[in-house]
């Protein structure tokens, strides 16, 4: 059922469909969906809302209603609605929003819904409005800030240069055609060699057959704010791999901005939530340079990921100018170094006492550490004498599509 309605008859609207639950003995689950535009001259972009309401019609149930109160707000109401229910259907309709917004936008445009406020069912409608009030303002609140965070990015870069004029549609068109893959490089224990788990590396099929590795064009999307789409298609594809083997541990990256991101946030809360199962197997990559530039929002940032259950990683460690007094077991369970640090290693080279003192500094802090650009034994050998914990590198294996724990 949908309602149309204006924000005067919003409390009446919720009134009978407390009324309703409350003659039938059913609990609802309520969830607020706002949509906000960071570029309105453009015809698609205007046209958003009224694409996204028949959008949200075919995505939830026939039982459940929508209710639309503001052009740019609805309040959808989950009949006969659990915990675990409502933050699966919380995951299933921001997953679909995201792909609804990356065909109907390019990446610049940048028109953004939000999923925010999933909650069981208040007492009255008096309840309902100030929580729908909250929530909204929340929710608004978020998509200013990341508004701001993209459109300063994106304003620092200007046009894209030629080099990536090219490459900008191709990997659109890649995500929104499913030709966007992952595949996965082992992290191996230094000493047993046994399987720890993967890391998952974007890879993209282009029209003519041919698989372009991720740095033929993460810079680009960096660059122009398309790496959002690209992080979120990675955790999609994560997560149901996870779904398939309950002893699988998969690490994905995560960059700057999406970091920064409320509604990649949210979708990450929803799929935890409704597959606890799955915290502890996914492990969350955060580059030094990106995550610290800013100390405390991103000790936020991490501390949400921890409330989660899942695990965080700092990647390129040594690359950049982490503060580290910040680098603690309770934040960071693992730090991985810098493959320019590793490649060609000597037992006298400089290089060698910048790794030990990461390792001292690390272990120190209950932290495991993980050497990446591992391609000779030689350097597996070095490294296994100074105490790291885990190799990642050729040596070990190079990244593949292939799934051994399918096969």
């Amino acid at each position: 059922m949908t309602i149309n309605i204006l924000s005067s008859s919003f409390s009446s609207s919720i009134e009978d469909v407390l009324n309703y639950a409350a003659r039938f003995r059913k609990k609802y689950g309520f969830i607020v969906v706002v949509l906000d535009h960071m570029s309105e001259q453009h015809s698609h972009i205007a046209n958003l809302p009224s694409q996204l309401h028949p959008f949200l019609k075919k995505t939830v149930r026939s039982t459940d209603t929508i209710i639309r109160f503001t052009p740019d707000a609805w309040l959808i109401c989950l009949d006969d609605c659990d915990d675990r229910l409502l933050q699966w259907m919380k995951y299933t309709i921001q997953s679909l929003l995201n792909r609804l917004q990356a065909q109907i936008t390019s990446p610049l445009d940048g028109a953004l819904t939000f999923v925010q406020g999933s909650f069981l069912q208040p007492n009255t409608a008096s309840q309902a409005m100030k929580a729908f009030e909250k929530e909204i303002q929340t929710a608004k609140s978020a998509l200013r800030r990341l508004k701001t965070i993209r459109s300063t990015a994106l304003g620092s870069i200007g046009a894209p240069p030629n080099d990536q004029t090219n490459v900008i549609p191709l990997i659109h068109h890649a995500i929104l055609d499913n030709r966007l893959f992952l595949a996965f490089q082992p992290i191996v224990e230094t000493e047993s060699r046994q399987l720890h788990h993967y890391e998952c590396l974007a890879r993209i099929l282009d029209k003519n057959g041919q698989i372009l590795p991720a740095a033929q064009f993460i810079a680009s999307c960096e660059k122009t704010g398309l790496i959002q789409l690209i992080d979120q298609k990675v955790q999609q594809l994560a997560v149901e791999e996870l779904m398939t083997d309950r002893q699988l541990r998969l690490a994905i990256n995560v960059s700057a901005v999406t970091a920064s991101d409320p509604v990649w946030l949210n979708t990450l809360k929803a799929q935890m939530t409704a597959r606890p199962d799955l915290r502890e197997r996914l492990m969350l990559e955060l580059t030094e340079t990106s995550v610290f530039q800013d100390i405390d929002e991103s000790i936020y940032f991490i501390t949400q990921l921890q409330d989660l259950g899942c695990q965080v990683s700092i990647d390129d460690f040594g690359a950049g100018y982490m503060s580290l007094m910040h680098l603690k077991s309770d934040l960071v369970q693992y730090v991985k170094i810098d493959a320019q640090f590793v490649k060609n290693l000597k037992p006298k080279s400089n290089n060698i006492h910048f790794i030990r003192a990461i390792i001292a500094l690390t272990h120190s802090q209950g932290i495991k550490c993980v050497a990446e650009g591992v391609e000779d034994a030689n350097t597996a050998s070095i490294l296994a004498q100074e105490n790291v914990d885990y190799l990642q590198g050729y040596l070990v294996g190079k990244p593949s599509p292939f799934r051994k724990w399918v096969s």
